[in-house]
């Protein structure tokens, strides 16, 4: 059974942005966009020693903004 493709969008810090949902690798890979000019925000779930689960960037190096963003599509899922 193939994933399916799904697209949102929300309020970041007071702006609009489209999330993407793609499947890849076995995983859900998120892109988000807040402007055509700039290169989308890549996240998806990682998993810490012990088994929790958090949000992370690809690459690595915008950790804030994977958590709050991740909160907004652990919301959008329900």
């Amino acid at each position: 059974m193939e994933k399916e493709i799904t697209d949102w969008e929300a309020v970041y810090r007071g702006h609009k942005v489209k999330i993407g949902k793609r499947p890849f690798g076995g995983a859900d890979v998120y892109y988000v966009s807040s402007s055509p000019d700039k290169k989308p925000l890549v996240l998806t779930r990682a998993l810490k020693s012990g088994g929790k689960e958090f949000w992370t960037s690809i690459p690595q190096g915008m950790q804030k903004e994977a958590e709050e963003i991740g909160a907004i599509i652990d919301k959008l899922e329900k």
